[in-house]
């Protein structure tokens, strides 16, 4: 579905500020973001941890290997791996070894997206949004996906994992309904909302507040016809990519809302080959397949950043930040049905602009669990720390300039970094 004029009025006078250009060299503060959750917990040492290979269970033929300086696990049936680390394995950085110390899927993702397992906290695409240099109209595009919020709920624009936001934005929604409605065009709509909206902020405005918040809304209003020109062709329907969802068709729709200015953060979720899931308490040989999978779908989708140009001027891959991640590891051996269970050690994967790519940070010890990490060479000490979710977020708030200690009372890794 086209996302148009009228479209963007139904999302709110609040978030309406229209897009300047700003400076062409690329900066934290114009850095964006697009988050990939791989739902239900992946099995992290098949891929990015070759120094388990021996240790814990894994599948037959996997080799250790290197590509750019980043050591990773090779397998024959998963060339997508090798093609994307041998292109693009000098703007990757793998963190591995980092506490969820959870066993549940939701609190999980409450840990790794806010860094606390229950509570009203914000999440760290949402803090980033919220603290948009441009204050974009569609802060933290959820494509598909989890958002947690407290104070920033406003931020978060839900396209829906079923397209709900089209389907509400065209009236589709209406048809689905099992009692009959009478629809009026949309233009009828409009004009209707915007003659009692003026009216009664024409006869309220005797006060100062009132007349700022009339001045606020009329330059809202204003800001439409402009955004039409931005906006007006971008296509938010979900796309199939047979038994799954395309991510990478989803990344395209991000990449369209950076390009004209629109969006700060995105989320995508993926939820395995032919959405089965990462969840793999049988069957631990799936893996292998949502890994080889979702690789197809990084190289497809960096192909494409590569090809885009920022808003502000200069390549978009410049400005984008990657951060793919599971909310959960698995267990280092094989259960009695064949699979892997829940565990509480995540890694996660950190692409693009600002990361000192070409290497892996963190530590696991034999058996896939976390060991203390200094934050400043991001190697196994036993001076260090214990690496968290929370430490990731101070990561991510200072890589798009957001002061981590307003939010988050655990110091970033620096060493991931480029500039500390």
């Amino acid at each position: 579905m086209l996302l148009t004029r009228r479209h963007l009025l139904g999302l709110g006078a609040g978030a309406l500020a229209f897009p300047t250009r700003a400076l062409a060299t690329p900066s934290a503060s114009t850095r964006r973001f697009v988050f990939i959750h791989c739902v239900g917990g992946w099995d992290a040492p098949f891929v990015f941890a070759p120094e388990l290979l021996g240790k814990v269970d894994h599948e037959a033929e996997a080799t250790a290997s290197e590509a750019m300086g980043l050591p990773f696990v090779d397998h024959p049936d998963r060339d997508t791996v090798r093609a994307f680390f041998g292109k693009y394995g000098d703007r990757c950085a793998i963190i591995n070894g980092m506490s969820v110390p959870s066993i549940t899927h939701e609190r999980c993702r409450r840990i790794a997206l806010t860094g606390h397992g229950d509570g009203a906290y914000d999440d760290w695409p949402s803090i980033l949004a919220a603290n948009a240099v441009d204050r974009p109209l569609l802060p933290h595009l959820v494509m598909a996906g989890s958002a947690f919020n407290a104070q920033y709920g406003d931020q978060v624009v839900r396209v829906g994992d079923n397209g709900q936001l089209p389907k509400l934005l065209s009236g589709e929604v209406l048809s689905e309904r099992d009692q009959g409605v009478i629809t009026p065009s949309s233009e009828a709509i409009e004009d209707a909302y915007l003659a009692q909206r003026l009216g009664t902020l024409a006869e309220q405005a005797g006060t100062p507040a009132e007349a700022d918040f009339y001045t606020r809304y009329s330059t809202a209003l204003e800001a439409q016809a402009r955004l039409q020109a931005l906006g007006g062709d971008l296509n938010l329907d979900p796309n199939s990519g047979g038994c799954e969802r395309d991510i990478g068709a989803d990344a395209a729709t991000i990449f369209d809302c950076f390009e004209r200015g629109l969006t700060r953060c995105g989320m995508i979720a993926y939820e395995g080959w032919c959405a089965e899931g990462w969840d793999n308490h049988q069957q631990i040989d799936r893996q292998s397949l949502h890994f080889g999978e979702f690789f197809a779908y990084l190289n497809r989708i960096m192909a494409d950043l590569d090809g885009r140009t920022a808003f502000e001027g200069g390549p978009l891959r410049d400005q984008v930040t990657f951060v793919v991640f599971s909310e959960m590891g698995r267990a280092p051996t094989l259960n009695l049905y064949g699979g892997k269970d829940h565990w509480t050690t995540a890694s996660a994967m950190l692409i693009g602009a600002g990361i000192r790519g070409g290497n892996r940070y963190g530590a696991l010890d034999d058996q896939a669990r976390g060991d203390k990490v200094d934050l400043s060479t991001g190697q196994a000490s036993s001076s260090g720390v214990s690496f968290s979710a929370k430490n990731l977020g101070a990561t991510l708030l200072a890589l798009g300039d957001v002061d981590p200690e307003r939010y988050i009372q655990e110091p970033p890794m620096t060493a991931v970094m480029e500039g500390f």
